[in-house]
């Protein structure tokens, strides 16, 4: 189908939609609104201006495999309970998905020139995969109070990158994250979290303080702002299994963590401040060209491993 005016689609209740090839000069919407079952299946959607996508309220499926829009693009799902996948998205403009209780999202590719927003915080199960994301603006993606996992393989922003899974009961697993503005990412109860490459030029915020156990292993935290992690009061462990480096100051605050703390180095160019309650904590390497100081002043048992440490202020350890 070809238009050179808009192009509107609406589906009746029983969901069953498949479009080959659309290209319009104008906008693009499907509105599944009234659908409560059903497969929607788009090929190829070329829209000159915004493209929007309604699901209803019931279950079934949503799969494209190229939509491009010159304007914005919007997934309307958050009611939907059934499975979205999205091969590649390109927008001019902003990107928005909100998905529904089955929380089953899936896309390979999503460019924009705007922000992009993922909205899981109707989702109670599922999994989240994002394997390439890149946006001109910035990135942010809510999780709900359910389980299941969020897996992102590249996600690249000009802007912020903001991941708010506190309430989440999942796995969060990240490959590569890069980002010009903050990166802030809060994890939930089950404290599950993997980040291999972690990049910005702003600022790093790991917030575990909602984390009741689990395990959060980063491999590379680079930041030209302060890095801060803040870990529970519960169990498990934190690894930083090559180096945290920051051009300003690194805080850890584990003064409630019961769990051990291993860093294999950490470099800073401002103030560090790392406060441990009882467990173990090691760090091979400690570069800091200021004041350090190493609070374990409330732990009652582990061990402390200081292989080498280097302050260009004072050095405190109590």
């Amino acid at each position: 189908v070809t238009s050179s005016g808009s192009f509107v689609v609406s589906v009746g209740t029983n969901g069953d939609l498949s479009a080959g090839v659309v290209a319009t000069v104008g906008s693009f919407t499907v509105d599944a609104a009234a659908a409560s079952s059903g497969a929607i299946t788009l090929t190829t959607v070329t829209a000159g201006g915004n493209a929007t996508i309604s699901m209803g309220a019931g279950t079934g499926s949503l799969a494209v495999t190229n939509v491009t829009a010159g304007g914005n693009i919007t997934v309307d799902a958050g009611l939907f309970g059934g499975a979205i996948d999205i091969t590649n998205m390109s927008a001019s403009g902003a990107a928005t998905v909100s998905i529904g209780s089955s929380g089953d999202f899936s896309a390979n590719q999503v460019n924009t020139t705007g922000a992009f927003t993922l909205d899981a915080a109707n989702a109670s199960t599922g999994a989240v995969t994002l394997n390439g994301l890149d946006a001109g603006g910035n990135a942010t993606i809510s999780m709900g109070t359910g389980t299941g996992s969020i897996t992102m393989t590249s996600g690249v922003t000009t802007g912020s990158f903001t991941l708010d899974a506190s309430t989440f009961g999942g796995a969060i697993d990240i490959t590569n994250v890069t980002a010009s503005g903050a990166i802030v990412i809060s994890m939930g109860t089950s404290g599950d979290l993997s980040a291999s490459q972690t990049h910005t030029t702003g600022a790093v915020t790991i917030d575990g303080a909602n984390a009741s156990t689990g395990s959060v292993t980063f491999g590379t935290i680079s930041a030209s702002g302060a890095v801060t992690v803040s870990m529970g009061s519960g169990s498990g462990s934190l690894a930083v299994s090559t180096n945290i480096d920051t051009e300003k100051g690194f805080i850890l605050d584990a003064s409630q963590f019961g769990g051990t703390l291993d860093f294999a180095a950490i470099t800073a160019s401002g103030a560090t401040t790392i406060s441990i309650a009882g467990g173990d904590f090691s760090a091979a390497q400690t570069i800091i060209a200021s004041t350090f100081t190493l609070d374990a002043s409330t732990s009652t048992t582990g061990s402390v491993t200081l292989t080498s440490v280097s302050a260009g202020g004072n050095a405190s350890i109590t």
